[in-house]
This record gives C-alpha cells, sequence and structure tokens, in this order.
C-alpha cells in the first residue's frame, strides 16, 4: 500500500483528507513540519504527494520550489494541491506554480478524491524521469530544468521510449513497430527523420549528459548511457 504524505499546518485539512484512505491502495500520512516532509518525499519518493495550499504559500512559490528541486534530482511525483479556498486566484497559481491538480475541499468529495488518486497510482512516475530531463505524458512536454518543450505525439512517444530503453540496442524495424505501429519491411525513413528531430529539440548532444549519436546508414544512436538504435544487418 502506498503512503502518500500531506504536508499539511490545517487541522481541519488533515481530518478530512487522512480520513479518505482507501485501504489496501493508499492511505495519506500528515506531516506538519517543512523539514520532515523533505526527508519523507526524498527518501520515500512516493508517486503522490499532496499540499495543503494557502495565500501565504502561494507568495512564497512553495510549490515551484518542491517541483523544481525533486525534478533536479529526477525526481517527478504528481503534486496534488488541496486548498480551502474556492478563489479563482488560488487555484490558478498552484497550477502555474506546477500543481498538477488542484482540489478545492468545499467542492470535493471523497469520492472525487479517491477517482483521482487511484488514477494518478496507475502511472509509473519513476519512469518519466530521466535527470534531467522530465517526461509530462499529459502535456506531451519534455522539461530540463526549468526549460520546457512541447513535442509532437510521436515525437514525444519516440522520445520517451528511448529513455525508457536506455541502454538497449534496438532495431530500425522494432521502433518502426512500437511508435508506429508499421510491421517489418515497410520502407521510410522515419526513424532517421524522428532522431535528427528530436536530437535537436532535446539537445541530445552531450549538451545536458545525454548523447544521441548516428553512425553509418540506419547507424548506432546511443545516449550517455548507450541509448540506442541500430541498422538491421541486411534491409528487407
Amino acid at each position: 500500500m502506498y503512503t502518500l504524505p500531506f504536508y499539511t499546518n490545517s487541522v481541519s485539512l488533515e481530518k478530512i483528507v487522512c480520513s479518505w484512505t482507501a485501504a489496501p491502495l493508499f492511505a495519506v500520512c500528515a506531516v506538519r513540519t517543512s523539514a520532515s516532509f523533505w526527508v519523507k518525499i526524498i527518501s520515500e519518493r512516493p508517486p503522490v504527494v499532496f499540499i495543503a495550499l494557502d495565500r501565504a504559500l502561494l507568495a512564497e512559490k512553495f510549490i515551484e520550489r518542491v517541483r523544481s528541486t525533486l525534478t533536479d534530482v529526477g525526481y517527478c511525483p504528481h503534486i496534488v494541491a488541496l486548498t480551502e479556498s474556492t478563489a479563482e486566484p488560488v487555484i490558478v497559481g498552484a497550477l502555474q506554480q506546477g500543481a498538477d491538480r488542484v482540489l478545492s475541499l468545499p467542492t470535493c468529495s471523497v469520492r472525487i478524491f479517491r477517482s483521482l488518486v487511484k488514477s494518478l497510482l496507475t502511472v509509473d512516475h519513476r519512469q518519466m524521469c530521466f535527470a534531467p530531463y522530465a517526461f509530462d505524458v499529459h502535456t506531451q512536454t519534455v522539461s530540463i530544468g526549468k526549460k520546457e518543450i512541447r513535442l509532437r505525439h510521436k515525437s514525444f512517444s519516440f522520445a520517451h521510449f528511448m529513455f525508457a530503453n536506455n541502454g538497449r540496442t534496438i532495431p530500425k524495424e522494432d521502433l518502426l513497430l512500437e511508435i508506429w505501429g508499421l510491421q517489418q519491411g515497410y520502407q521510410t525513413r522515419r526513424v532517421e527523420s524522428q532522431v535528427s528531430y528530436v536530437k535537436k529539440k532535446l539537445f541530445l548532444d552531450g549538451t545536458y549528459g545525454w548523447t544521441l549519436k548516428r553512425r553509418g546508414g540506419y547507424g548506432l544512436f546511443s545516449s550517455q548511457a548507450q541509448v540506442a538504435v541500430s541498422r538491421p544487418e541486411k534491409q528487407l
């Protein structure tokens, strides 16, 4: 069962949210000090983090600092902001600072809360972060620190697949099947075009520690961690 941290100084919010545990899937654990909060999330790396947001934390850009710090260490959990306010500036501000979801407790129910958390837990967030790159499947964007790059759908799928399979040599026909659904023997230069595009857009030339190389023909495309695409010995 996941134990999900909830940073809060609000007793009323703590009582409500901690009572919304959905065993055996997840439980919510209240954390009242920022020091304890940082220790818990860095050591346990839960897939979802809750933050009770008020105007003071909003002014401090607390969510932005949490998102930036965790991204720097290659950890990208879903951040859910919980607030007792229904004011638009609070909700919009939380989203602008990097919250994935904002729940206003006056309009939220236990059913909505549990459904949201269950949906977030179906995604393996650890596979979306490859420091300093962080992938957001919802917006099809890749963040490199504070730089955010939006990719076309196929380019995003290709880039994420390559990072997720770092250390493996991937034949071109496997990529065509995985990304485009094309069977072996289909004649196309989609892989070559995609490699050129993604390498340029994501600075995969060693600038941020990852390299995508091409060596003769279809060649070998690799990152610093040996992400690779190799040319089949014989073209069909």
